[in-house]
């Protein structure tokens, strides 16, 4: 059996595993080895030696690879935006979250504030933080993950708050979504797929590229809380 190596980030995992990898293993017969991690780490373990033949991570990341030619260039296609989020114990008290301002209460409120190291949303949340002059605010409370989901910590208690994109803090039960970055901070990350260099079968690649990116899984993408870019 034919096997293709999948480098995705964590914030489509769920989408890909539940509803956009089942169908097209059913098609092509094609095995699928999936290794899930923040783009920064799939990128270190690309220069490490692995060689997968589709990457999915964020857009800026990409065109780096593409740069340094480790994705074929001509092969990077726009594929979801991921909104960054705050997510809270269900019981814990709610705030509102509209704008600026409201964010800038909540984490002078809070006592802990979870987010990712290697993840692109806590680069994203250190720019607004930086923007928002609440840097110094933020760090002695911060707990800070080396990699996986930023939920886990409110679910057991490690902080109060999880900063992540919606579509990875939904991923994990018993914790409750406030709602995104207000809009005005661009608190969001694009998400793009590409090919690796060194991909054995380029075609079925490509293919799995263009299943993913297909109209018809809009639905499947707005109910994992990403926003579709161009579809084809």
């Amino acid at each position: 059996m034919q096997t293709m190596t999948l480098f995705s980030g964590l914030a489509l995992r769920e989408v890909l595993e539940n509803s956009l990898i089942p169908p097209f293993v059913a098609q092509t017969g094609v095995a699928i080895r999936r290794v899930y991690e923040p783009t920064s780490v799939l990128r270190d373990l690309v220069r490490q030696g692995e060689q997968p033949d589709v990457i999915i991570g964020t857009s800026v990341a990409l065109d780096e690879m593409a740069a340094e030619g480790e994705v074929r260039p001509e092969s990077i296609r726009t594929l979801v935006r991921s909104d960054i989020g705050i997510a809270m114990a269900p019981a814990a008290p709610t705030y509102p979250l509209a704008t600026p301002a409201d964010l800038g209460e909540l984490l002078h409120r809070v006592g802990s504030v979870a987010y990712s190291a290697a993840g692109a949303s806590g680069a994203v949340f250190e720019r607004v933080l930086g923007d928002l002059d609440l840097a110094e605010v933020v760090r002695p409370k911060a707990v800070v993950l080396a990699s996986g989901f930023t939920a886990e910590a409110v679910r057991d208690g490690r902080a109060e708050i999880a900063v992540q994109q919606i579509s990875e803090l939904a991923a994990v039960e018993g914790i409750s979504i406030l709602g995104s970055l207000p809009a005005e901070l661009g608190a969001h990350i694009e998400l793009s797929a590409a090919i690796g260099v060194h991909a054995d079968d380029p075609a079925i690649a490509q293919r799995f590229i263009r299943e993913i990116r297909s109209d018809r899984h809009r639905d499947v993408y707005a109910r994992a809380h990403l926003v579709p870019l161009t579809q084809g």
